[in-house]
């Protein structure tokens, strides 16, 4: 089959296989494409099919390879150079947690907040019954800095609770409720852009994501992907959201064994 030749044996093998796929929490069945340009297509169809406005993260590339080979290394990761996401967009991680949250595992953003709203609504009793997640210890917020030291520890917020809509983390309604006629929104807009924020204030995806141990909504922030030659000079950088658009399409081209890894090596 990798040679593009396939026996009628294979073929009748292939064809007896398609049958209608269950949809589990409303997560979309993976559809494989032989190559990359066919999966962005089939994403950005996807995309385009839900209602709302996108939010946009641009990747911060760095690295002391010349442009031309920096930018070729890049190329080949699979955090891309701009990701555009909206609510309700199914996302997979690209990049292993722990354990639980692996490169692969599927979910849908139910939001985009901040690092701050989350990490206070981390630990907090949820208003409404869901699957039971083992609880961790969650860091303190802290100022400007915390995406930094949450992106090297784990690229995410974990155990984040949301109010009765199943969306709007636990700290956001409470603060609503607790100041009368305030003007300041329960819900972070998704129009809202980063430019010009401190890096605390940048939006992130609020993913609903299913795993092995049930369901866990976690807040997924940039992360780095790292490539460094034999001596451990750091030739190219990337700093992205973890979450790739996984609308119904995952690619079966196969990439460099650095995807799902936050480091490559590669020789001068």
């Amino acid at each position: 089959m990798r040679r593009g030749e396939i026996s009628p044996e294979a073929k009748k093998t292939f064809i007896s296989l398609s049958r209608p796929l269950p949809i589990e929490d409303g997560l979309l069945p993976t559809e494989l494409f032989p190559l990359r340009n066919e999966v962005d297509r089939a994403n950005a169809a996807r995309l385009a099919s839900l209602t709302g406005p996108s939010v946009k993260y641009e990747a911060r590339d760095s690295g002391a390879a010349p442009p031309e080979k920096r930018a070729r290394l890049l190329d080949s990761t699979v955090a891309t150079r701009m990701l555009e996401l909206k609510q309700d967009s199914q996302v997979m991680l690209i990049k292993n947690v722990d354990e639980t949250l692996v490169n692969g595992t599927v979910g849908k953003i139910l939001g985009f907040y901040n690092v701050h709203a989350c990490l206070a609504s981390a630990g907090l009793p949820s208003t409404e019954s869901s699957s039971p997640v083992k609880k961790e210890s969650t860091p303190k917020p802290k100022p400007l800095s915390q995406e930094s030291s949450l992106s090297k520890a784990t690229g995410s917020v974990r155990n984040v609770q949301v109010g009765p809509d199943g969306r709007t983390p636990l700290s956001l309604i409470k603060h609503a409720e607790n100041k009368e006629n305030s003007t300041t929104s329960s819900s972070v807009p998704l129009s809202s852009k980063a430019k010009g924020k401190a890096k605390d204030e940048e939006l992130y995806p609020l993913v609903e994501f299913r795993t092995s141990q049930g369901k866990e909504i976690v807040l997924v922030v940039r992360d780095e992907f790292r490539y460094e030659d034999n001596e451990g000079k750091l030739l190219a950088r990337r700093v992205q959201v973890t979450s790739f658009l996984h609308q119904e399409s995952s690619s079966a081209h196969v990439l460099p064994d650095t995807i799902g890894a936050s480091m490559g090596h590669v020789h001068s």
